[in-house]
């Protein structure tokens, strides 16, 4: 639904789109990330436990 509604949004703004002021090219970006190389619930928890509470690596 996210790629959607930012190919939908690029598409209105038309040559602006991707405009640095829209932001809308590095929501182009996250989105297709998200389809391209999904990660499980997981990895983002550790991720988030690791990088933002300073705990240890739990893998």
């Amino acid at each position: 639904m996210a790629i959607r509604a930012v190919d939908q949004a690029v598409q209105t703004h038309g040559g602006n789109g991707l405009a640095t002021e829209y932001g809308l090219g590095s929501l182009v970006t996250a989105v297709r990330l998200g389809r391209i190389a999904p990660v499980s619930r997981e990895m983002v928890l550790n991720f988030v436990g690791q990088h933002s509470l300073g705990l240890p690596k739990s893998y």
